[in-house]
């Protein structure tokens, strides 16, 4: 068991390396124009080993989506827990995008500029980010339902609520991924969180 269970850290710790590589590969030279014999040598793996893991660059590129999509809400739906008022988390939640922002910029901007290509963003990474999406409203507006519950948020549609500030915040990212130069990341946020909270919590 105890062998089994060191291979397998072996193993995603590779898988970790690879996606890193490809990762800076992607982000330097486009999609497009890196090969998987790029990314072997770049991660130090022999080609063949590299497709041990990943059965085509096409599905390198949507585990690297998925695994960033997944470290994304591992940093901010925690921020919906703990015994603090709706209110709280909410805005712990808003503030933490500018931590995805900040950490996550080269694979956000490798979706946003390969998203419009002819292999990608595929139906995959689509059912993929409508499973995201569903997953970010769903605990959003349980959060605000719970607030509206105790008092605490105005009494609007929970699921609708949920959907306007994913949606705000969703697009406030694209736009600093796109354009970081020209993005206040830490203003813009505090606006949508002044605009989200004028309408929603209680006085």
């Amino acid at each position: 068991m105890a062998e089994s269970s060191r291979r397998e850290r072996e193993r995603q710790q590779h898988r970790e390396e690879i996606l890193s590589a490809a990762l800076q590969l992607f982000a330097e030279k486009g999609f497009s124009n890196v090969s998987m014999q790029e990314i072997a040598a770049a991660a130090e793996f022999a080609t063949g080993t590299l497709y041990n893991f990943f059965s085509s660059k096409e599905n390198l590129f949507f585990e690297l989506l998925v695994a960033t999509a997944e470290e994304s809400l591992g940093m901010i739906l925690p921020a919906l827990d703990g015994p603090e008022s709706e209110d709280v988390k909410l805005s712990r939640f808003i503030r933490l995008h500018e931590r995805i922002i900040r950490e996550k910029s080269s694979a956000l901007r490798l979706y946003v500029l390969e998203s419009g290509g002819r292999c990608l963003p595929g139906p995959r990474v689509e059912a993929k980010k409508k499973e995201i999406d569903e997953q970010i409203v769903s605990r959003l507006s349980q959060t605000i339902a719970s607030g509206i519950s105790k008092g605490v948020l105005t009494d609007v549609d929970p699921v609708i609520a949920a959907k306007c500030l994913s949606a705000s915040l969703e697009s406030l990212i694209l736009a600093a991924v796109g354009e970081p130069q020209a993005t206040d990341v830490s203003e813009d946020l505090r606006k949508v969180e002044t605009l989200f909270f004028r309408g929603l919590v209680k006085p």
